[in-house]
Formats: structure tokens, C-alpha cells, sequence
């Protein structure tokens, strides 16, 4: 169980949310990863100062 909720498209959707306002977060810069065909890859980073995470783009 890694708290995300398979999904087809390139959407990320968590499993759950928390309410309360000192909701521990991750770690500002944390990854989540997406391995497709094989191949691992950044999906989105963590943005401590949003308190979100953000779509990775490599561009």
C-alpha cells in the first residue's frame, strides 16, 4: 500500500486527506515515483512551502 489510488492517466490521487491544519507532511522535495513499461520515473514533487505536491516536468 503506498497511499495512492492506481490511475490510468498521469493524475495522482491520494488515498486519503488529512483535515486538520498540523497534518504531518512529507518532507519538502520528496518524490513520488511512477514505474511504467519498465521504466521509473518522476511523477511529481513535494513543494514544503505549498504544503502540496506538484507534477514533475522534465522539460
Amino acid at each position: 500500500m503506498n497511499g495512492f489510488i492506481a490511475c490510468r492517466s498521469d493524475e495522482i490521487i491520494p488515498e486519503f486527506k488529512f483535515e486538520r491544519e498540523n497534518a504531518q507532511t512529507p518532507e519538502d522535495g520528496s518524490v513520488i515515483w511512477v514505474i511504467e513499461n519498465g521504466e521509473k520515473r518522476k511523477a511529481a514533487v513535494f513543494d514544503g512551502e505549498n504544503k502540496r505536491f506538484f507534477p514533475y516536468n522534465n522539460e
